[in-house]
């Protein structure tokens, strides 16, 4: 990727077009499920951009997205959609205060099942699974949902209290404590097998690498330990502490520190691969990783495209957005206010939309998108194959 930076005319251009496209803000009626093919049958030209959905289908074809489905959750007075949650084909939401978990189908988004897990003195805050299970936890405690009912089968105790999704290896769920502890909790016998001492809260999830787990603590102490048996193989410090979760990719682990740097770590001996990017305020955002590329949210600056092998910046642009997608053509970002197509070589602006306010965004690993709105609407985009004509025509 060459070097250019960013200027102010690809922000201006962002901003102009999520200022100028109409959007309709009217919120979805009822609880089920519209399929693609729904969407593809209304036929008038204007259909496509007043439905109300978190993104206007039309837009996300602008982008190179189709909808598959759209489903809206029947939220209650002063209730939000708090957590999103997918992992091996189960996609699993969580309203707040309530505790209500919800089961959608990743395919079609219709309702499998609910079931609400603890009391509204707790949080949920985490999730993983297995192919018979679903494993929710609160601050405190693991609840064992049959995957086919949602039927609450067991609980267990967590040694330490958490505050995010558990790392799954085999039968061990390892979690990151308020404590500085990580520990694995065994999802069977609902027991704790190892403990490991990090020395402050942490606050970002541990990740796993091949057969050991890397995490790191608020105040930048980092360990990565024997995933089976918490014994340490190295360890290390930085300046400041860490509340975005590292990402590991292609041998390296990345970490954005709230010491302005972004780092990475050989998997192997921890040593650094390359001097360290230094941002102009704290990282607390995790990176987006890409072939060669990272791609980096400096929070009141811009986003930042930085190669993978040298530490240096490609690129800058100058808006506070979030990466969500990316490969060696296309970046795409977005805030809670919309989403931008960005080149992968320089940062220029390819198309930019606006969304209905928008609280939780993510990818799967099959590229698809799914966006959420904190009063219950959610909507999931697949990319339109290459070669398939894409219409950038607006209402």
């Amino acid at each position: 990727m060459p070097s250019r930076p960013s200027t102010p005319k690809s922000t201006s251009l962002f901003i102009t077009a999520l200022l100028v496209v109409p959007l309709t803000l009217g919120s979805l009626v009822g609880c089920g499920s519209t399929s693609a093919s729904s969407v593809a049958a209304a036929t008038a030209r204007d259909a496509d951009f007043n439905t109300g959905y978190p993104v206007e289908p039309g837009h996300a074809r602008s982008l190179g997205y189709d909808v598959r489905w759209v489903h809206n959750l029947p939220l209650g007075g002063g209730q939000t959609l708090a957590h999103v949650f997918e992992d091996q084909d189960t996609l699993v939401t969580v309203e707040a205060p309530t505790n209500i978990v919800s089961a959608l189908d990743p395919g079609t988004g219709a309702t499998l099942w609910k079931t609400v897990v603890g009391s509204q003195l707790e949080r949920v805050v985490g999730m993983t699974s297995d192919d018979r299970w679903v494993f929710v936890n609160t601050t405190k405690r693991v609840f064992k949902l049959a995957r086919s009912s949602g039927e609450v089968k067991s609980i267990a105790n967590l040694q330490y209290p958490v505050n995010s999704s558990p790392v799954k290896a085999g039968r061990l769920a390892i979690y990151g404590s308020d404590v500085g502890n990580v520990f694995a909790h065994h999802l069977d016998d609902g027991y704790s097998k190892w403990a490991y001492a990090l020395g402050a809260p942490i606050q970002a999830s541990p990740i796993l690498l091949e057969r050991e787990v890397f995490a790191v603590d608020s105040r930048g102490q980092y360990a990565t330990l024997d995933v089976n048996t918490g014994s340490l193989l190295w360890r290390g410090q930085f300046y400041a502490g860490v509340s975005a979760d590292p990402v590991h990719h292609e041998g390296f682990v990345l970490v954005a520190s709230e010491d302005q740097s972004l780092y990475s770590l050989g998997e192997v001996n921890g040593k650094d691969r390359w001097p360290a990017f230094r941002s102009e305020t704290r990282l607390t955002s995790t990176p987006l990783a890409f072939g060669g590329g990272i791609a980096l949210n400096e929070p009141g600056v811009g986003m930042s495209a930085i190669s993978a092998f040298t530490g240096e910046r490609f690129w800058q642009f100058e808006a506070d957005v979030q990466p969500l997608d990316a490969d060696n053509r296309t970046v795409l970002a977005y805030n809670q206010d919309g989403l931008v197509l960005l080149s992968s070589s320089d940062g220029s602006v390819k198309q930019a939309v606006p969304s209905r306010r928008l609280s939780i965004a993510q990818c799967d690993d099959d590229r698809q998108l799914l966006l959420c709105t904190a009063d219950g609407s959610l909507i999931r985009l697949s990319r339109i194959p290459t070669g398939a004509s894409v219409v950038l025509a607006g209402p």
